[in-house]
């Protein structure tokens, strides 16, 4: 069994002591649980770092990663791309950004890639069939990219609903694509705190669900703090999840060291919520 921490590629670089940091974690999640738990990174890719690169440096990255062991997931870049723009030439530089963070992806051997839909409602929604047309166009040929052991998770955002995702996941049937539910978002974005709607939102996507997102806010942002020093009800986030028969890869995306340390001692509590799902 795997757990990942978000990593953003562009620290690669800037901290070279990453992999032993990431292993430490293992020995430690090991020790307080009794039971083997491997840790790795879910590189956060950005398009500065991505497009400044070469393919080579991917490639090292990748034979890193295996000396020591680690596994990976990759979080596709998201920042100022439009995978459904309604605008052909934001299309277009969209999905040429897309299909090279894939090719570069496929070096590190990842367990699952993450992108975003990028919906916005006040956008999106007047013209609701040409985006499905063009989310599909976009996402479609990069899930055939992949081996079957490879999804491509979509992700909510700023979704208010789960059914926009829900619709781009039907038009993507036979594709090698799931959902990567963002339990964060889904409270800061969707109101989902005030709403009390998290059932709903697993009773629809639960048949995509195959990674969650997992940090914590109090509803008012996007805080990325560690699970429970917000305001998410997270033992019935697991519990539903389990009572659904969904098990999905963990991902913490606490950012920051305080928050990283909150989500280790999250983890390393043999009876949290999360012991049933992992």
């Amino acid at each position: 069994m795997a757990v990942y921490f978000s990593f953003p590629l562009r620290l690669v670089d800037a901290e070279p002591h990453w992999p032993q940091e990431f292993a430490a974690r293992a020995r430690t999640l090991a020790e307080a649980l009794g039971r083997e738990l491997h840790v790795g990174p879910e590189f956060t890719f950005d398009c500065t770092t991505l497009q400044s690169r070469p393919a080579a440096w991917f490639t090292s990255l990748g034979r890193t990663l295996r000396r020591a062991g680690l596994p990976c997931t990759v979080h596709l870049p998201f920042w100022d791309l439009h995978p459904a723009s309604l605008d052909d030439n934001i299309l277009r530089a969209t999905r040429k950004t897309l299909a090279l963070a894939v090719d570069r992806a496929l070096r590190l051997q990842p367990a699952h890639l993450v992108g975003h839909i990028s919906f916005l409602r006040y956008v999106h929604q007047p013209e609701y069939p040409r985006f499905l047309d063009r989310s599909e166009a976009t996402w479609r040929p990069l899930a055939a990219r992949l081996t079957p052991e490879l999804p491509l998770l979509l992700e909510n955002t700023h979704d208010e609903s789960p059914q926009v995702l829900a619709d781009v996941l039907a038009r993507l049937e036979g594709a090698n694509a799931g959902v990567c539910f963002d339990v964060g978002h889904w409270s800061c974005f969707n109101g989902g705190l005030d709403k009390k709607d998290l059932p709903h939102w697993l009773d629809v996507l639960g048949p995509w669900i195959r990674a969650c997102h997992v940090h914590d806010n109090d509803g008012t942002g996007d805080q990325h703090l560690a699970p429970g020093h917000g305001s998410i009800p997270f033992g019935q986030f697991f519990a539903g999840l389990v009572r659904r028969n969904i098990a999905p890869t963990i991902v913490l995306e606490a950012h920051g060291p305080d928050a990283v340390q909150g989500a280790m001692q999250f983890l390393a509590c043999a009876h949290g919520p999360w012991r049933d799902v992992l």
